[in-house]
């Protein structure tokens, strides 16, 4: 697989529209904007998850094909998380959860992503639910664990303190 030149990769397989065979293609690849998809998240009430991979790592290729895609093909996953991918090489400008102009290195930087696949799951303002889940062995580990991370992540953005957090900060 060549290199992902933008290394952006948006999908929005909760709103439904989107279509599994973009991941991985270089049509896919574009300048997500984290805050826009922050705002979807927030009026369904998600979590996003951000997909932390590299073109040359085997597992995070296996992810996508092994557990991901199969998940939201399959419904599984479909409405309980928007997910978006992020190549740790990313350079360049990406726009942030708050709609601001930042290096992607900086992006990476504040997950503390050190290996890939690192899944990270934030609120619709960017802020980590729970720890990362890095790496990727056994597919049926990683799903049991995924799942719990999803529950956790939800069950914390329904919470009124989160929802109470989020009303008074700045649009």
């Amino acid at each position: 697989m060549p290199r992902l030149r933008a290394a952006l990769i948006i999908l929005l397989f909760a709103l439904g529209g989107a279509s599994l065979s973009a991941w991985g293609d270089d049509q896919a690849n574009v300048d997500v904007n984290w805050a826009s998809l922050g705002e979807q998240a927030a009026a369904q009430g998600l979590p996003v998850a951000i997909l932390f991979a590299s073109a040359d790592c085997g597992y995070c290729e296996r992810l996508k094909q092994d557990l991901l895609h199969p998940a939201f093909q399959g419904g599984k996953l479909t409405g309980q998380a928007l997910i978006g991918e992020l190549s740790i090489h990313a350079r360049g400008k990406i726009t942030d959860f708050d709609d601001e102009r930042i290096r992607a290195p900086l992006f990476v930087q504040r997950y503390r992503v050190f290996a890939t696949p690192t899944l990270v799951l934030v609120g619709p303002n960017g802020d980590p639910l729970g720890p990362a889940l890095v790496g990727f062995a056994d597919q049926d580990a990683y799903a049991m664990e995924l799942e719990q991370a999803l529950e956790h992540a939800t069950a914390q953005m329904r919470a009124p303190d989160y929802r109470n957090a989020l009303a008074r900060r700045p649009h």
